[in-house]
């Protein structure tokens, strides 16, 4: 334990160092550190959303607004709406020289430093690194939930509030880079009997249906598609990348589509429980999952394709009625 804690210091140390390096080069460079760290979240000429650059540089909404507002005043950045309450930032052509004279110097400075170290280690201990934050999140987020007065412990739902914050949400469609992705998700994870030819659903225009998919930074996570009708939002599928089950990434897509289709009513149709399923194990869990999520049971029941389903909500109850009405209009429009 000894030998373990004088490491951990010592990582520790170097961590502050690193943070303190790019204070020291901002002062130099005679800009804020929080200007230099929006240039830099920008120089990858990727989209970035205001929430995503708080999230991942961990600077306060409030601070991020001001920068960003500072930026476009002086004609660095532009900013353009996503359709969710959230502006994408990009780079004008000025902000673009501004921020390459700016972070010139450093990530020279970057690139010879890694090359020192590649030449003792290997790429290794850069996944080192990012698995000892993502370990040291988990661990760090459960040993807090401890000490709560009430004796409670909110792991689940401070890590799944973590775990929201971070996701970034896109709408996939034919263009998509990623559409490929979502369609060996789709495959992978629902069972042929359950899934509908992928690039007709994908490119049908006559409903309103949306398929997103969830990163964690630029890793890809999952998918949803929902299909929309007044004040209901239906979740057709939802998957997650097996490699990241049980992890938590589920509650957290669930949370994000909750904030994506705020004032709506979420609905999620499942597979009922029985003895004689031979998956029932699989319905029930699935079935805790929703409610843990703050799913309610309805008195819709129905039977499509030989088996048997019910439906739960999320943001208030729905009828039967009113499902009944959903699909009617549904079908209705897509006649």
């Amino acid at each position: 334990m000894g030998q373990s804690r004088k490491k951990i210091r010592r990582l520790m140390i170097a961590v502050n160092k690193i943070d303190g390096l790019y204070y020291y080069a901002a002062r130099k460079l005679g800009i804020k550190e929080n200007t230099l760290s929006l240039l830099y979240a920008l120089s990858d000429g990727r989209e970035h959303s205001q929430k995503g650059i708080c999230e991942d540089w961990l600077i306060p909404r409030t601070t991020i607004n001001t920068v960003v507002k500072e930026c476009v005043d002086a004609g660095y950045v532009v900013l353009t709406p996503l359709g969710n309450k959230e502006k994408s930032v990009c780079l004008t052509e000025k902000g673009q020289a501004f921020a390459d004279s700016i972070l010139r110097d450093v990530m020279t400075a970057e690139a010879d430093a890694m090359a020192e170290t590649k030449e003792e280690f290997t790429d290794e201990f850069v996944a080192a690194f990012e698995q000892f934050a993502q370990n040291l999140q988990e661990a760090m987020t459960a040993s807090l939930d401890a000490r709560e007065p009430n004796g409670t412990n909110n792991f689940d739902a401070a890590k799944t509030e973590f775990l929201k914050n971070k996701l970034t949400i896109r709408q996939i469609t034919e263009k998509s880079e990623d559409a490929e992705k979502v369609k060996a998700l789709y495959k992978h994870a629902f069972p042929k009997n359950e899934r509908k030819p992928f690039w007709n659903m994908l490119s049908n225009q006559s409903l309103d249906m949306e398929w997103l998919a969830f990163y964690d930074n630029e890793q890809f996570c999952g998918f949803a598609c929902l299909l929309d009708c007044d004040s209901i939002s239906h979740i057709l599928y939802l998957a997650i990348d097996h490699r990241l089950r049980d992890k938590g990434y589920g509650s957290a897509a669930l949370a994000a589509i909750h904030e994506h289709r705020a004032g709506k009513r979420v609905i999620v149709d499942i597979e009922r429980e029985g003895k004689k399923a031979d998956n029932n194990e699989q319905r029930l869990r699935r079935k805790k999952f929703y409610l843990r999520n703050g799913y309610s049971e309805t008195q819709i029941r129905y039977r499509w394709k030989h088996e048997d389903y019910e439906i739960l909500s999320y943001g208030g109850n729905v009828t039967e009625q009113e499902f009944d009405l959903f699909w009617k209009h549904i079908e209705a429009n897509q006649a």
